[in-house]
């Protein structure tokens, strides 16, 4: 579908950049990856890879097939890497799944927590990008901190940017302000699917949209606005209830 992008990059992207021409030069100029996606050459303030810097220990050893991962290094300034403290917590990394690049498997309650905030101050916009595929999920309120999270925070704080499953089977931007209002967000038009890999992407620009692009199109927009919302430390998470699914990033 994507024959050379990495399976498990996903990236804050802050800069007043139309969405669609980053999706283009992504999809198009594959040989901009190895040093930024999509040839994106500033405003990039998390980015995460597969088959760079993927660790089985905490930043020494790489990691091999099948291992469990501790920690995911940033390769974006100022290098916000992840880490799981907890072997049963940590996604397994998988080689040679798509086209041959590697992925970081997730499931049940398996994750990465950043080890600080994302960098997207509280009236920035941005834009996150996502490559990623579910093979099963459990879908959760608009309201409510149940269900499985792609994006979540790695605390609780008052600022969400978080991306999870609602309404049987459609992806929510679920924000809401540092002060604890505006809770909400766009419910994407397009149901998810399962088993393929695919891109998704939602942004904010500052009193105009919030938004949710999947694979290069634009799904959903809700009216924006201009409150404060800091972008936290940011978690690849999906929450325990008992239910296996699982992830490739």
């Amino acid at each position: 579908m994507f024959p050379f992008l990495l399976d498990l990059v996903f990236s804050w992207y802050n800069l007043v950049k139309k969405a669609v021409l980053f999706l283009s030069l992504y999809l198009c100029c594959a040989s901009l990856l190895a040093q930024n996606p999509g040839g994106v050459a500033t405003g990039l303030t998390w980015w995460l890879k597969a088959d760079a810097n993927t660790y089985k220990d905490l930043g020494t050893t790489p990691a091999a097939d099948g291992d469990l991962v501790e920690q995911w290094n940033d390769q974006a300034p100022p290098h916000i890497n992840t880490t799981s403290v907890t072997s049963t917590n940590r996604p397994t990394y998988k080689t040679n799944i798509i086209n041959g690049n590697p992925v970081l498997r997730f499931a049940s309650d398996q994750f990465l927590d950043a080890a600080a905030v994302s960098g997207v101050a509280p009236n920035d916009n941005f834009y996150m990008f996502l490559v990623f595929k579910q093979n099963s999920f459990v879908p959760g309120g608009t309201t409510d901190g149940s269900g499985t999270f792609i994006i979540d925070r790695t605390t609780a704080t008052q600022g969400l940017m978080s991306f999870k499953m609602v309404s049987t089977d459609k992806y929510y931007y679920q924000k809401r302000d540092n002060s604890g209002n505006g809770l909400g967000g766009p419910v994407s038009v397009t149901s998810a699917t399962t088993g393929t890999f695919g891109l998704a992407s939602y942004f904010r620009t500052i009193n105009t949209a919030f938004g949710i692009y999947l694979n290069g199109k634009l799904d959903v927009t809700a009216a924006g606005d201009n409150s404060s919302i800091t972008g936290p430390a940011t978690a690849r998470r999906s929450p325990c209830d008992g239910n296996k699914r699982w992830f490739e990033w």
